[in-house]
């Protein structure tokens, strides 16, 4: 199976330094707020069957559903990990391979089936540990692939 190609980072791209040069980009899987999309699927059913008007009502579930897509960038670069993510507050984070303590994947055999997973990343600045959670990543493995090559010391917990 290949790879998906690199994906346009506008944000991350903005910030790379002189040499740097984007080896990884990850994005969000389709299965990422799904919940949010059924219902929106549920509401267009309903004024299916009865108000066409209620299909209204699918359009801010639908925002709901597709704005961490617009939002959510992750690139690993020859020099570092770059973030953009949130919903009503967006965060841009540069993570240096220093700081990569280690990693968790959750998945279970259905998401793992359809090449998705939660992961982890634990951030050791001193002695604290910081977790960053990063839900429903397409090709986890590849995500952390890309990271081990940043740092070889990086590992699963």
């Amino acid at each position: 199976m290949s790879l998906p190609p690199l994906q346009p980072t506008p944000n991350i791209s903005r910030l790379l330094g002189p040499g740097e040069t984007v080896v990884y980009t990850a994005k969000l899987h389709p299965l990422h707020g799904w919940p949010w999309l059924l219902a929106a699927l549920a509401v267009v059913a309903l004024a299916y069957a009865t108000n066409a008007y209620l299909a209204l009502l699918a359009l801010p579930l639908l925002t709901v559903y597709l704005l961490p897509f617009r939002i959510w960038e992750a690139a690993v670069t020859t020099h570092r990990l770059l973030l953009r993510h949130g919903r009503f507050r967006i965060a841009l984070d540069a993570i240096d391979p220093d700081h990569l303590d280690h990693y968790q994947l959750h998945q279970n055999p259905f998401t793992s089936l359809l090449h998705c997973g939660d992961v982890i990343l634990a951030l050791r600045l001193h002695r604290t540990v910081t977790y960053l959670p990063l839900p429903s990543i397409w090709h986890p493995m590849s995500f952390l692939e890309a990271l081990t090559t940043l740092n070889p010391a990086f590992r699963a917990k």
